[in-house]
């Protein structure tokens, strides 16, 4: 099969651009958050809150002027969202129906335990009947159960089995609390049409995770179904199915210049990789202000576009690790690590508040860099957990290797000017929230874009 050959810029320019991340955002207000929702196919919310919430960095990064109430109101009060899954993820509340496969498959694998615990099972649905909406505080002077880090309440329990399976939804939050009601209060008006097939559900989803992804490799699209699917995809399984869909006209094949493997993309967007690839840029495309070659984009640590760690590295020859949950004497970068979006470089930063670990780090700004282990020396005052103090890079010719030319030091010049331009774009969002999210920053080259 004779497949189209495109350069490793055009991949990770179709890829960002595709998300929403790349020239620039073009999105803007609480209908651009809906757009960028939609067009990102699934985003990750995170209760971790050091800058902000991963979701709520996600969307800023996509949507000029982004408040986190648009996002409140486009899943609790417009109900044209919902949260779902071990995974949690926001999904567009049209695709319930197709969900509904999914949380029947947790509620047949989880129907041996439910049925030992039906009398909490009854209990939780006879409370909300009653009360009405209710969160897991709600529910008090209950007996702890093996659960989540260690135990958890027996009722808490129920409630989050009663959501997998479907029967109730997210209502609202108290603070970041959820609050469930019964889906039929919530979404009843799409429980009341035909429900798709498995077969449907399992096509749907396969062209998803294909949307989602935008240009991947069979393994990386079975990482990523496997998500939304809730079950294992083999190598094999993955291979015949992106042919199948392809032969039907679904997906198209292209080869990546430097990888082996075939990588596949929605058909529909050929067009759009021929216009990237002959140096174009797709009419919808054109951001709303500012681009990545003028403003500074700080990308969420679960954002679609490096959430497969793998992939990240194939792709944009990036090696992200967000290390919150390593000890802090193993950490390299630091407690909250950022990558840095901007033309040509994609970098780090660890954004995160003065602790022990780190009190004698101070303010820096981002400068112009050049390579790894020189920025790495500059930049990185400590060791460990760190996050160490700024140490700016000499003015003069680029940093760049081998380039000190007048043109080199012009475009160190245009680099530096842009990277210097970062906390205007997120302490408008966050000035107020979170102040002090400045005070340590640590910065290191890892690849270019």
């Amino acid at each position: 099969m004779h497949t189209q050959t495109i350069t490793r810029q055009t991949a990770r320019r179709y890829v960002l651009g595709r998300q929403g991340l790349w020239p620039g955002r073009r999105w803007a207000g609480k209908e651009g958050t809906a757009r960028a929702l939609r067009q990102a196919e699934a985003v990750q919310i995170d209760t971790i809150n050091v800058v902000a919430r991963s979701h709520d960095l996600a969307l800023w990064s996509r949507v000029v002027d982004y408040r986190p109430e648009y996002l409140d109101s486009l899943l609790y009060q417009e109900r044209a969202f919902f949260d779902y899954g071990g995974i949690l993820m926001i999904y567009p509340m049209s695709e319930l129906p197709y969900w509904q496969t999914i949380m029947r498959r947790h509620q047949d694998r989880w129907a041996h335990h439910a049925a030992r615990i039906q009398n909490v099972h009854d209990y939780v649905r006879q409370e909300i009947r009653t009360r009405g909406p209710l969160a897991s505080r709600d529910f008090i002077r209950r007996q702890r159960v093996p659960g989540g880090f260690n135990t958890v309440k027996d009722t808490a329990q129920a409630l989050y089995h009663l959501w997998r399976s479907g029967e109730l939804m997210t209502h609202s939050r108290r603070g970041f609390d959820r609050v469930f009601d019964f889906t039929e209060n919530i979404a009843g008006r799409l429980l009341s049409e035909e429900a798709p097939t498995e077969a449907d559900a399992e096509r749907f989803f396969a062209l998803k995770a294909m949307r989602d992804l935008a240009l991947a490799a069979p393994a990386e699209w079975a990482r990523r179904a496997s998500v939304l699917l809730h079950r294992s995809i083999r190598a094999q399984e993955a291979r015949s199915l992106l042919i199948k869909l392809t032969e039907e006209g679904e997906l198209a094949a292209v080869t990546v210049e430097g990888r082996p493997e075939t990588c596949y993309l929605p058909a529909a967007d050929l067009p759009t990789l021929e216009a990237l690839e002959r140096g174009d840029l797709p009419d919808d495309w054109q951001p709303c202000g500012a681009t990545t070659w003028a403003e500074v984009n700080f990308l969420a640590p679960l954002d679609n576009v490096i959430w497969d760690r793998k992939r990240t590295q194939t792709l944009l020859g990036f090696d992200y690790v967000w290390e919150v949950y390593k000890p802090a004497h193993q950490r390299r970068w630091g407690y909250y690590t950022l990558p840095i979006l901007i033309w040509r470089p994609v970098r780090r930063a660890a954004l995160s508040e003065a602790g022990p670990q780190d009190r004698h780090a101070r303010p820096g700004r981002l400068l112009a860099g050049g390579r790894a282990a020189r920025e790495e020396r500059r930049f990185c005052g400590g060791a460990g957990g760190g996050t160490g103090t700024f140490r700016p890079l000499p003015r003069g010719p680029s940093a760049r290797s081998g380039r000190d030319s007048a043109g080199g030091a012009a475009q160190a010049a245009r680099t530096e000017a842009a990277l210097n331009r970062p906390f205007s774009l997120v302490s408008g969002l966050f000035r107020e929230e979170r102040p002090a999210f400045r005070r340590n920053l640590l910065l290191a080259y890892q690849g270019a874009l």
